[in-house]
Parts: structure tokens; C-alpha cells; sequence
């Protein structure tokens, strides 16, 4: 096989104006710049598809197979001196490991430490017999393909894009929840198709699992609409995106840094705090919280406590809200006043109005503050730095993180300050934090310390959904598809940024990926979904309508 540097860059793109299009004048071929991912020079091919004027969707398949490539156990991260003490136990098992270095160096050049490899397997099957073996004499040792580490690789890599030129998208984009709730997941491709959209991606972080918090909660920062439906990780960015009230069509698009949202009651002239919003008491996954323990800083993946707390839910809580066994509930009608409180209210948020649950002292505070028929002043606010949001009808938000660019730069120093943070040596996370779906790509041994944490998150290949803006005012959506050898190896958080840069983005942010990144393109996943299962069920979605869409109420 001829060197890599010597391939010929081969890169064909054919525009198809319609699903009837076949003639020569319907077909048109052009050069589109090379997408920075993998290593310089891979071949690259592409359909692009017009949705809409202004829309243009392609779909990239970029690079190739190697045949290097191959598969490998490895360890977590661990010191040389943990490592060595590793690699010699398991030759006393007749196995032979070497040492290898990881690729990536944490923030600040913080090591993450070495792995333990064993190597090579041309297939998957012998090392998991293995993994397995290994794993009742005490190794925890993990099945990996080469490409999908952080080193350099030839892929290959499934890409979907959506490329938005704003100057002529004459549509509208909205972000939905799933089955319209604050509450449970629904599929991306299921959202598209009820709210009848042109396109979409999946949305922002959420809570997917009774055992990190309320099944479909936003983990951060969400409003629909011009209402709130998540409160947001202080110190995340997001996509916020306006609408025309009368007209629904988009006004604007921009990607905003350091949300913050203050939550609070007036009854009686006092002040009481909320914590959050349609979630269970106590449960913060994603930490960023004033009052979060064991700290106020948003920790990706990682749920803090605050037992003492006042929690609202408002009536995208379409169900009924679980009792609340530890303290106070009441409601608040919709015009302002207390409905009722105690042990006998009904657990159903009252239209247009309030249901509110407090636990700890909050609790004890608030049930000698509050009588039925009391007025209530509910207090919301949004800001992006010191900057207020106006929360308005047509205002959509998505949470997302970390930054991948901002004003043109990377700022490594994101991923600290918004959550992927390597120092925080009392933070552990246990099975339960581990989304189950994502347990390939982050085995409990790998997430016990942020390090290990933050090699398999940010420094490994995985599925990846990331949105930017350039300056000439083109919005693109972005998805790898990975965890799929020799189909698509995925990308790191580094290759998300080169990518988006080489489209001439200057503002970009990472949104939820792994087995929930996907594209669904004329109501169908755009690529395979790297859960077993298929498809993700997921909180929210941003879909993209053409200028005149059926309009699902």
C-alpha cells in the first residue's frame, strides 16, 4: 500500500435539486473545501441535497480504512508506577502488555497519565473472550479499535451536515421537547415527524435515568418558546435562537457564553430561592448550581446534592408530578395566587400556573411563610455574563458545552470552567452516573477519576453533534457518526474544533453526542446511531423548517 501522503485528494460533489432528479442538467459538480479531520489529504466524497433556499444538506464520507488499524484492551489511565505494577501482574497471567503514552495531555498540561495496552487483534471477537477472562482475575481492561483513540488516524469518518446561509433561509428553527414535555425522551427522528420539519438534530444534555434525576430533564439550560423549561449549569454556553412572534420566521441566530439563570418567590415581602425547575429535589446532574454540593462549578456527568431547596415546575411538567415525600408542596394558580397546600394537593400543575416542591429547611421556611390564597410574585432571569436575556415569546435556548470556538479562537481553558475539568480529586463518579447506553464508551473503571473521565470523554473518538456560525452569517449543523470500525470512527472534542473551523466557523459549541448524535433528514436518521439499540431517546431536538411548514399545535 502506497504511503498516505501519496494518496490522491479525490473529492466529488453531486447536487441533487430533487429525489426525481437523474438528467445532466439537474446534476452540477463543484469542489468543496477539504473538512479538517483525520490527517491531511484523505479522500473525500460527498452528496449535497438543496431542502430549501438556504438549506443545503450533505452527506460526507470522508478517509479510509488502514491497515494498521486493529484492536486492543486497554486500561484507564494510570500512573507509570501503577502501570508497571499492572503490566507485570498480567505477564504472570502468560499476557504480554506494553506501556503506551495516551495523546492528549489534560488542561493546563496536566498528565493524564499511560495506559495498559494489549495488542494487536484483527478482530473484536478474541480480545472480549479476553476482556472477559481478564476481568474475573481482577483487570479491567477494555475493548477498543485504534481509530477511535485520540491519535492521528486515516478514519474513516460518516459525516452529516446541514449548512444554513441565513441571508436566504426564508424558514424558521425551533427547538422542541420530547413528546412536548418537560418529562421522558422521545427519538429525534419521532420529534421531526410529529412537528412535521424539514430537518433537525438532536438537542442539548439531559437526564436520562431515574438514577441521575428526572427522566428528560434538561441538563441545563432550556426555553421553548420564551418559557423556561430547565434552568441552566452556570457557566455553560448555548444556542439561542429568536423568532418572529406573528410570522414564527427566524430573526436571528447566536451562540451566547456564561448563562446564568436566578429563580426566586416573593410572598410577604420575602424572598425565597429557587434551585430549579422540573426536576426531582436535591438532584443537580451537571452540578453549576449556587447552592449544589460538593460544588457550585459545573462537573460534566456528575450529579451534586442540595438538600435543602425549592424546585418549581411549570406546566411543560405535562404529567403528574411524583409526591413529594420529603417536605412541602403547593400550587400556584395562574393567576398569581396559592391554590392549595399540603398533603392534599393533587399532583398537576394548574394551567398557566405553579406546582412547587421544598425540601429541608427551604421546606421549613416556606410552609410557615405561605397560606392558600396567598399572592406569589414568581422572579425569572436569564443572563449571558452580566448581560440580561429578555425571555420572550419566540425565544428558543439549547444548552450545550464546552465551547469549541469563540470569536475565531479556541480557548482550551472551556473545558475547565464549563464542566470537563481534570482536578477534582474529591469528585468521583460510581455506575450509577454512567449513562448504561453510553457503556462502551465509558466504563465505570475509566470514570472513576476525572482523568480517566476526561481521557474517554474529550481525548477518544465518539459520535459528536456540534452547531456554529461563521461571520459572513451561515449556520451549520454538524453530526459524526462514530463507534463504528472501518465505517466511522467519530471524533475528539480537538477534531470537532479543527472541523468547524475549516468551515469557516468562528463561534461553535459541542451539544450532546455519543449514541444520541444524529441528523434526521426528510424524517430519517441521516446515519447509523451508535447505540445497540438504535436511535437515542432524547430530551429535545432543534428542527429546521422550510417557509412553509405545516405547523403541528
Amino acid at each position: 500500500m502506497k504511503p498516505l501522503f501519496r494518496l490522491v485528494f479525490l473529492m466529488s460533489i453531486v447536487i441533487l435539486h430533487s429525489e426525481q432528479a437523474k438528467s445532466k442538467q439537474d446534476v452540477q459538480a463543484f469542489i468543496l473545501p477539504e473538512i479538517d479531520i483525520g490527517i491531511v489529504g484523505l479522500p473525500q466524497k460527498a452528496i449535497a441535497k438543496e431542502l430549501a433556499d438556504g438549506v443545503t444538506y450533505f452527506d460526507i464520507d470522508r478517509g479510509v480504512s488502514s491497515e494498521f488499524d486493529n484492536y486492543k484492551l486497554v486500561s484507564q489511565p494510570l500512573s507509570i508506577l501503577k502501570a508497571r505494577e499492572m503490566k507485570t501482574k498480567l505477564a504472570e497471567h502468560g499476557q504480554n502488555a506494553r506501556i503506551e503514552p495516551l495523546s492528549e495531555f489534560g488542561l493546563y498540561g496536566k498528565p493524564l497519565g499511560v495506559q495498559v495496552v494489549i495488542a494487536p487483534f484483527q478482530d473484536s471477537e478474541t480480545p472480549k473472550e479476553l476482556s472477559v477472562q481478564l476481568s474475573a482475575l481482577g483487570f479491567g481492561l477494555t475493548l477498543r479499535h485504534s481509530s477511535e483513540e485520540g491519535c492521528p488516524t486515516t478514519g474513516p469518518f460518516k459525516i452529516s451536515l446541514l449548512k444554513i446561509d441565513l441571508t436566504k433561509f426564508n424558514g424558521r428553527i425551533e427547538s422542541a421537547l420530547s413528546h412536548d414535555s418537560a418529562l421522558g425522551v422521545e427519538r429525534t427522528s419521532s420529534i421531526v415527524r410529529r412537528h412535521k420539519a424539514l430537518a433537525a438534530i438532536n438537542g442539548g444534555f439531559f437526564s436520562w435515568s431515574e438514577n441521575v434525576g428526572t427522566t428528560g430533564d434538561l441538563a441545563g439550560i432550556s426555553v421553548v418558546n420564551g418559557s423556561l423549561v430547565s434552568e441552566a449549569v452556570d457557566g455553560r454556553p448555548a444556542l439561542l435562537i429568536r423568532s418572529d412572534v406573528e410570522t414564527r420566521k427566524l430573526k436571528s441566530v447566536e451562540i451566547v457564553q456564561d448563562l446564568k439563570t436566578r429563580i426566586w418567590l416573593t410572598i410577604g415581602g420575602k424572598r425565597f430561592d429557587v434551585g430549579g425547575l422540573n426536576r426531582k429535589p436535591g438532584m443537580i446532574l451537571n452540578c453549576g448550581n449556587n447552592h449544589a454540593v460538593p460544588t457550585v462549578i459545573p462537573v460534566h456527568d456528575y450529579v451534586c446534592s442540595n438538600d435543602d431547596e425549592v424546585v418549581l415546575f411549570n406546566d411543560h411538567f405535562v404529567h403528574q408530578v411524583p409526591k413529594n415525600q420529603l417536605g412541602l408542596q403547593f400550587r400556584i394558580n395562574s393567576d398569581g395566587y396559592i391554590q392549595d397546600k399540603g398533603e392534599e394537593v393533587i399532583g398537576l400543575v394548574p394551567n398557566d400556573g405553579y406546582l412547587v416542591q421544598a425540601i429541608g429547611a427551604a421546606a421549613e421556611q416556606l410552609g410557615k411563610a405561605v397560606q392558600a390564597g396567598d399572592p406569589v410574585t414568581i422572579h425569572i432571569e436569564v443572563f449571558s455574563g452580566d448581560q440580561e436575556i429578555e425571555i420572550e415569546k419566540g425565544l428558543y435556548i439549547v444548552n450545550g458545552g464546552p465551547t469549541l470556538l469563540n470569536d475565531g479562537f479556541f480557548d482550551l481553558s472551556a473545558r475547565g470552567r464549563e464542566g470537563w475539568e481534570t482536578n477534582f480529586g474529591a469528585v468521583k463518579i460510581s455506575d450509577k452516573f454512567v449513562d448504561e447506553n453510553d457503556a462502551v464508551a465509558s466504563q465505570s473503571a475509566e470514570t472513576n477519576l476525572r482523568e480517566g473521565f476526561y481521557h474517554s470523554w474529550v481525548v477518544r473518538r465518539h459520535p459528536r453533534t456540534a452547531v456554529g456560525l461563521t461571520e459572513d452569517n451561515v449556520l451549520y449543523f454538524v453530526v459524526v457518526y462514530g463507534r463504528q470500525p472501518g465505517v466511522s470512527a467519530g471524533a475528539s472534542l480537538s477534531d470537532m474544533t479543527r472541523l468547524m473551523r475549516s468551515l469557516g466557523v468562528v463561534d461553535a459549541i459541542n451539544l450532546d453526542g455519543g449514541g444520541s448524535a444524529v441528523m434526521v433528514v426528510d424524517g430519517e436518521p441521516s446515519g447509523v446511531p451508535s447505540d445497540a439499540l438504535g436511535e437515542r431517546f432524547v430530551g429535545d431536538a432543534i428542527l429546521v423548517f422550510d417557509a412553509k411548514p405545516e405547523v403541528s399545535e
